[in-house]
């Protein structure tokens, strides 16, 4: 099959299943003509099947964060590009193209949210070509679950209509957002986050698995009272990345302590960066009870020497004596920092005879250091 031929074959399988562009009849002619949406407020057309609208909002960035863990250091709010898509499938593959993109950021101290608008395929390169000039190079690039996907979608976009991919600085808040609150939602969608950790309750809204079905619909029939509610989804989401990226910016500065979050994960991040902020913090949640908060900071304390500090919590986590983990720690430091064995097999052995077995695998274990203790013991004598 030639490839006009298999061209010619797809065409008629779009038409059949009426996902052509309408036509109109004028003079025994049949000439395109592209959806309006002249009628919607806001929006203008700037190149055949494309529109575009900008809406301006209050802006909830700081000009700068300075203690941020996500940004660049030094990185100013209006560098700051936030953008998400709406796309014909969920897929990144080449049969998968956005059709509706938002892209915000800080103008003139305004948060503004501009949006392309895909009306029919014919238009995805003029789209593209406008989204390629409003993406600079030198911002930095918000968004959520973008690396994964949205980045990928646009860059074979890009590829697929010849258009140069630019380089991109990206920031995805999934990430930061699963770190601090996936011990705690049910899930980490954007709206579960909005609705439970930010207190937004959205308006009339559409679910994002019904969204490619609304452009397809609108396509065939023209109809955009429900591509209302996508364009309205759309703004939203921009709109939160900017409120979720200042909320965690918040929380890391230790200015959001009414705020539900994995206190032991931001302490244990922290750490990771040589941000002393995160021993506060995980001693906070060792004094609430937290074990793992304890077997974390007790472990930084040893990588770094800082033995007593070490030795203080295993003990207290070991305060019945049946703590295993606190155990072996304590054994090792005994056996072979103190050189004190007898001490070290004094932990053992109150693990070993205590009113709850130990499991196989962790008794094995600790008989085989015992045996090594009493082995050690002997020569002594």
């Amino acid at each position: 099959m030639s490839r006009r031929d298999a061209l010619a074959g797809r065409l008629a399988r779009l038409k059949k299943d009426g996902l052509s562009p309408p036509v109109k009849k004028t003079h025994g002619k049949v000439i395109n003509q592209p959806f309006k949406l002249s009628h919607l407020d806001g929006w203008s057309e700037i190149s055949p099947y494309v529109w575009k609208k900008t809406v301006s909002y209050e802006n909830p960035l700081n000009e700068v964060y300075p203690q941020s863990l996500l940004l660049p250091q030094e990185t100013r709010s209006d560098n700051l590009i936030f953008y998400d898509t709406e796309t014909t499938g969920l897929s990144t593959g080449a049969g998968t193209i956005p059709f509706l993109i938002g892209i915000g950021c800080v103008n003139d101290r305004r948060f503004e949210i501009t949006q392309l608008f895909l009306a029919d395929y014919p238009g995805e390169i003029h789209l593209l070509e406008e989204l390629n000039r409003l993406f600079r190079e030198d911002a930095v690039f918000v968004s959520y679950n973008g690396k994964t996907y949205d980045s990928h979608l646009i860059n074979t976009r890009f590829l697929m209509n010849g258009l140069r991919v630019k380089k991109r600085q990206e920031v995805d808040l999934l990430y930061t957002s699963r770190r601090l609150w996936k011990n705690i939602l049910d899930n980490c969608r954007l709206g579960t986050i909005e609705k439970e950790i930010m207190s937004i309750t959205r308006g009339p809204d559409i679910p994002g698995a019904e969204i490619p079905d609304v452009w397809f619909d609108f396509l065939k029939t023209g109809d955009t009272e429900k591509l209302e509610r996508v364009f309205s989804h759309n703004l939203q989401d921009i709109y939160s990345l900017s409120l979720l990226l200042h909320q965690i910016e918040e929380i890391i500065e230790g200015k959001a302590s009414h705020l539900s979050y994995d206190r032991f994960s931001l302490g244990r991040t922290l750490l990771f960066h040589n941000r002393h902020e995160g021993i506060n913090l995980l001693q906070q949640e060792l004094d609430r009870g937290n074990r793992k908060a304890g077997e974390f900071l007790s472990l930084y304390w040893k990588r770094h020497g800082e033995w007593d500090k070490s030795v203080a919590i295993w003990q207290r986590m070991n305060h019945r004596g049946y703590h295993y983990f606190s155990v072996e720690e304590l054994a090792k430091f005994y056996e072979h920092k103190a050189k004190d064995y007898r001490e070290a097999l004094k932990y053992i052995d109150k693990i070993l005879k205590g009113p709850v077995p130990p499991a196989q695998e962790i008794r094995e274990k600790l008989i085989h250091r015992k045996k090594r203790l009493l082995l050690k013991l002997e020569k002594e004598v």
